[in-house]
């Protein structure tokens, strides 16, 4: 399930590298017990959160939102979502002195068994080689391997073990704007991709990937699908 959110207008400043403070937010307000943590420390998110929309890059480097901001937060998990939303609703605060002041809901949709989606925050494609973590980019075919698998353990701890084995995931390479995006959170420079991806699979795994997104850290606010 999807969730819409409308802001005021923020009255600190709002940096380029926000999304450690998004993250934040998201963690305050998780019912009480529930053990949900971001992707920051590399644990597994079974949610996804999109860019803040309606922003002005200013002459100090940073962000303006002049008719606030907005943003989405998809859950496969429905009554964590709705629980979540009833939280923001008793604590409207946001991120810069912002105010959360409208929200809209949306079911998860049908899908068919193969859909491209674009991309509604950039997608994080990380490797471990032993000694270090590498960034994959679009334009290389590892990195679809790597998503694929990702999205196989999120079905997995889902409890969906049926719909994991044929699930696919990959970029649009022959999409002609594709391009790669440097995001900083807290000091760390994370390489990700600005590219539509496509999903296939079992009608349940591709509305799964809407819900969860995909690539890793997207409790962070990466890798959320359109």
């Amino acid at each position: 399930m999807r969730f819409y959110y409308r802001t005021t207008k923020p009255k600190q400043e709002v940096v380029l590298g926000y999304k450690h403070l998004v993250a934040g937010f998201i963690h305050q307000r998780f019912p009480a017990g529930v053990d949900e943590k971001n992707e920051l420390h590399d644990t597994l998110s079974l949610y996804s959160v999109s860019n803040l929309e309606g922003s002005i890059l200013n002459a100090k480097k940073s962000l303006d939102f002049p008719d606030g901001a907005s943003f989405f937060l998809s859950f496969h998990d429905e009554d964590l979502g709705k629980t979540f939303t009833q939280n923001v609703i008793a604590k409207p605060d946001f991120i810069a002195g912002m105010v959360i002041t409208d929200i809209q809901t949306q079911p998860t949709p049908d899908f068919p068994d193969s859909t491209r989606f674009s991309v509604a925050a950039p997608v994080l494609v990380k490797k471990f080689d032993g000694t270090s973590i590498r960034h994959l980019t679009f334009d290389n075919p590892e990195a679809n391997d790597v998503m694929t698998k990702t999205l196989q353990t999120k079905l997995r701890a889902a409890g969906l073990d049926a719909h994991a084995e044929s699930v696919r995931v990959r970029f649009d390479t022959g999409y002609a704007g594709a391009k790669t995006k440097l995001v900083d959170i807290h000091g760390i420079k994370n390489r990700a991709n600005v590219c539509p991806v496509i999903v296939e699979g079992t009608p349940e795994a591709v509305a799964f990937a809407w819900n969860v997104g995909v690539g890793h850290s997207t409790g962070a606010g990466f890798g959320a699908l359109r």
